[in-house]
């Protein structure tokens, strides 16, 4: 079988993540948008860590965009860049239409304006739904670029052999409810829904050994640049932004011991969704094979305030976590609940918090393999919480319900450290099945 460069897919990948950024980006620019394109999910709710989990039209573009944009560089590929949404997507009289990235801006434009005007009279809400429709179109298909700079490497990879997994918009409900609270260095973490937890998730996969290959997180609401954008302008950003990596190799940022319970306001800044605002995004990346491992960033994250360090590392965990696990945690580290599988792992990568453990089968392979490949990259260590058996994404769990066969049905356990993750995984022993 042919090898082609990791390189080479990990531009592409890049870039599909910045352009899906691009259009999450669109999406929130103006609320009327977002309002206007959120659709529930079935009352089977894929994720049961959700309260009320939502389906969004950004959700399926996104993800559409990413396959066709990889298929089209390696059509070996096509058939094994999979996500977590249907592509099917079902409108307000009940027709059903299969969502895609067409050709042309035409066909696409064309496509959404079925999906977004069914049902529709002639009035207003018509209008403004066509004017969506080209929107989206015009973003979908506007000349990309993303300038990066990669360290050198040699790993290669069989395109025959590779699969890919997507999440469209990690945090969904985050994404809908359009919330800015930023971290700040007195509280690095967020423990509440809002836009910097969204992240894009992108990872790479062996399809014959199930080991992830590359992965990216892209963190398209990273940074809140206060200029407004007029509440009726729906002009797209083309421009995705050139960006000099900060490239590394097998070099994991300052551990941290962790930090106090600050008396700082949790909140640095929040406005309302109806405020519009100009984002920045940021990207981090990993390729990890048994030859060499690098990662990146486009920038670094908050660094947590000095004054607020103490012995304790700290460890992210769903906010649904159990009482009892977290009672054990706490012995030995500073709790962090915080929303979003995405946005906690990547936590972990940034060297924030030290650890993540989730008991629950709340995640899913979308979920973590583009993270878990960079936090091999940095040498860190991803496990299982109740079982000692590695992840591996090539296979699922056809013994349950048809929405848990790529959950991690053990739960998920990081660790920056092997001592560390050995000293949790023991700790995690006494909750196994």
């Amino acid at each position: 079988m042919a090898h082609r460069p990791c390189r080479e897919l990990l531009q592409i990948i890049c870039l599909a993540s910045e352009q899906a950024a691009v259009l999450a980006r669109e999406f929130r620019a103006d609320p009327t948008l977002a309002d206007l394109l959120v659709q529930r999910k079935q009352d089977k709710c894929v994720n049961g860590a959700v309260f009320q989990d939502v389906k969004t039209l950004a959700d399926v573009l996104i993800q559409e965009s990413v396959r066709k944009h990889i298929a089209q560089h390696f059509p070996e590929m096509s058939e094994h860049v999979v996500g977590e949404e249907s592509a099917l997507f079902r409108t307000s009289t009940g027709k059903e239409h299969t969502l895609r990235v067409c050709d042309t801006r035409e066909e696409t434009q064309a496509l959404l304006e079925d999906i977004l005007c069914d049902g529709l009279e002639e009035d207003a809400g018509l209008a403004l739904s066509k004017r969506v429709a080209v929107v989206l179109a015009e973003v979908i298909h506007a000349p990309s670029e993303l300038h990066l700079e990669f360290p050198e490497m040699t790993a290669t990879f069989e395109p025959a052999h590779t699969g890919v997994w997507i999440d469209p918009i990690d945090c969904t409900s985050s994404f809908v409810k359009g919330r800015c609270f930023l971290p700040t260095p007195f509280n690095p973490i967020l423990d509440t829904d809002s836009l910097p937890a969204v992240t894009v998730l992108i990872g790479a996969f062996d399809r014959r050994t199930g080991r992830p290959l590359l992965g990216v997180v892209n963190q398209p609401f990273n940074a809140f640049a206060p200029a407004p954008i007029p509440a009726a302008s729906f002009a797209p950003s083309r421009s995705l932004g050139a960006t000099a990596l900060h490239t590394e190799s097998l070099s994991p940022p300052p551990q941290r011991a962790g930090r106090k319970i600050s008396s700082q306001p949790t909140r640095q800044h929040s406005m309302l969704q109806s405020d519009a605002a100009r984002w920045e995004g940021r990207l981090v990346w990993g390729v990890t094979t048994a030859a060499e491992s690098h990662w990146g960033q486009s920038a670094p994250p908050v660094r947590v305030a000095p004054d607020l360090l103490d012995e304790k590392p700290m460890l992210v965990h769903s906010k649904k976590e159990k009482s009892d696990v977290l009672a054990s945690l706490s012995k030995d580290y500073t709790l962090c609940p915080a929303p979003g599988a995405g946005y906690k792992m990547l936590c972990v990568i940034d060297g924030i918090a030290q650890a993540l453990a989730t008991s629950s089968d709340s995640t899913y392979t979308w979920d973590t393999c583009g993270p878990h490949a960079i936090l091999l990259a940095q040498g860190a260590v991803v496990g299982q919480f109740g079982h000692e058996g590695d992840i591996q994404y090539h296979r699922g769990d056809h013994t349950r319900g048809e929405e848990k066969i790529w959950a991690h049905r053990h739960g998920l356990l990081i660790a920056r450290t092997r001592e560390a993750f050995d000293s949790l995984r023991s700790v995690a022993a006494q909750f196994r099945d």
